[in-house]
């Protein structure tokens, strides 16, 4: 039988995001989830366009072991397994 194993972990930004580029991300994503969907007036589509691009920054910032020691402990922890485990 396979074993496999899942590493979960909840999401949260990272400590040394940017502080204005999260606050444009959170702000947009406020703006978003309550604008009409079919909103030309205001610009949607290009709001919709920055988000993307600040979820994707947000998402792929990468881990630094002194700012984010719980991303950093559970990719090592991941890195262990995998040797061990393949």
């Amino acid at each position: 039988m396979k074993t496999i194993i899942i590493l979960a972990m909840h999401g949260s930004p990272p400590n040394d995001f940017p502080k204005s580029t999260l606050m444009e991300y959170f702000g947009l994503h406020a703006r978003l989830e309550h604008m009409p969907v079919a909103d030309p007036e205001h610009g949607r589509e290009g709001m919709a366009g920055r988000y993307q691009e600040l979820d994707t920054k947000l998402r792929t910032w990468p881990p630094h072991e002194p700012e984010r020691p719980v991303p950093h402990c559970i990719h090592k922890a991941g890195e262990t397994l995998a040797e061990g485990y393949g």
